[in-house]
């Protein structure tokens, strides 16, 4: 009796599996699909039972750039901290999903929390090579959900952080505040951060 329930409860969640890993195959879920989804964890599936290989559901749907997954296993209950090796902030970072990342946040993602190799999703945004445009793009949500400059060690990203911080609060004075505290957070950790962060918060006060 016993294998026959536990057969049973594992067969929806399954089910979620092979529709996650088609999914992100493809790039995409389908509305027929998300709506499959939603009805098994309306049944009381437990959203948060990890892939076969050990990938959360929620980090599978961070590799697909339309977010509406995201919001529908978080409504279900999913927890964004739960996860291995990559987290879904980590994954939306590293495929540029920058549509993901504030969902994740407000849900109790932190933007600043290593991956189980040690790296931060500030990090793993200079991982792929994209335009420039969506690099920032990227590390601006990131910087809005809480990562922090400090995050990074290489001179290059520093520097390349350094200018976007400096540029985007200059375009937008709505972020301008948060974005300056950014850096100014980052002079105090000291170091090699104090030696990037000045001149571009010094620019910052010049456009003032």
């Amino acid at each position: 009796m016993a294998s026959a329930t536990a057969s049973v409860t594992s067969t929806p969640i399954n089910r979620v599996g092979s529709l996650l890993m088609t999914a992100g195959h493809r790039g995409l879920m389908t509305t027929q699909e998300l709506e499959e989804i939603g009805a098994i964890l309306d049944a009381g599936a437990d959203v948060n039972t990890c892939h076969h290989n050990g990938i959360s559901a929620l980090t599978y749907a961070a590799q697909l750039w339309d977010p509406a997954l995201t919001r529908c296993l978080l409504a279900h209950g999913a927890d964004p901290q739960d996860w291995r090796v990559n987290g879904p902030v980590h994954v939306a970072a590293i495929h540029h999903h920058v549509l993901h990342i504030p969902l994740l946040h407000a849900a109790g993602a932190n933007a600043s929390k290593p991956n189980d190799l040690g790296e931060t999703p500030l990090e793993l945004c200079f991982r792929t090579r994209v335009k420039p445009r969506d690099r920032d793009r990227t590390l601006l949500a990131l910087l809005q959900a809480g990562a922090s400059p400090t995050d990074l060690t290489q001179v290059d990203h520093l520097d390349i952080l350094g200018a976007t911080i400096a540029d985007a609060a200059i375009a937008r004075p709505r972020l301008r505040g948060l974005l300056a505290d950014r850096l100014t957070d980052a002079l105090v950790a000291g170091g090699i951060h104090a030696a990037w962060a000045a001149p571009h918060l010094a620019r910052l006060g010049s456009r003032s």
